[in-house]
């Protein structure tokens, strides 16, 4: 393992609770069953693909689905400015701390296009050698680019890069591309999975590298 690449929401930050409550609000608006199953639905895809799950057979136009993610980001924008670096997730600043003691490079891989803003909110930006977000692959997870763009970005072959995630959207996307996989969250979504990152250490991580 040389290198370790992660997910944001649910991983990093708990920033996932701002995009729940994000939708929650577009939902009550306009009228969208909406709750934890639906909001776990969102994990890992980008805005686009969101709304489109979010809708279920709902269909919009053009006009009205430019509107909804309009108002579904300001809604989050008044999230993120309450967010602070308390809402790091546990055990993520001792693992990026430890990755840079040994010369471990990171990389962050998000399909959200807000993910620069809360890694500043975090004060975490430094953490990260490199950041891909949404708007940095045109085939988001589960197809792999975005991970295999961290990596190279990086200068490590995937099958020597761990990424860690949270959502199937991501772990799908990390196995298709020759990754090495650990998950984290209430989900058990592959054979190497942690509740947190709290108190784990990169030797534990590194069981989940094959070899």
């Amino acid at each position: 393992m040389k290198a370790l690449i992660f997910d944001l929401d649910g991983v990093v930050a708990d920033s996932a609770a701002a995009h729940r409550r994000s939708w929650a609000r577009l939902a009550g608006e306009e009228g969208v069953a909406f709750d934890d199953h639906a909001a776990r639905a969102l994990l890992g895809l980008t805005r686009e693909d969101s709304l489109t799950v979010f809708l279920g057979d709902r269909v919009l136009d053009a006009d009205q689905r430019t509107d909804w993610l309009a108002r579904k980001q300001r809604y989050f924008l008044d999230e993120l400015v309450r967010m602070s670096p308390d809402d790091a997730l546990p055990g993520v600043r001792d693992l990026l701390a430890e990755a840079t003691r040994v010369g471990m490079p990171c990389a962050l891989a998000s399909s959200s296009r807000n993910a620069r803003a809360v890694l500043d909110r975090l004060r975490l930006a430094h953490a990260f050698a490199f950041v891909a977000d949404g708007a940095s692959v045109a085939a988001p997870k589960p197809a792999p680019d975005i991970f295999l763009l961290a990596a190279r970005a990086l200068g490590v072959p995937p099958a020597e890069a761990l990424v860690i995630e949270d959502s199937a959207a991501g772990a799908e996307a990390a196995l298709r591309g020759g990754f090495a996989l650990v998950t984290v969250g209430p989900e058990r979504l592959s054979p190497c999975h942690f509740e947190s990152l709290a108190g784990v250490t990169l030797t534990e991580l590194g069981r989940a590298t094959p070899g």
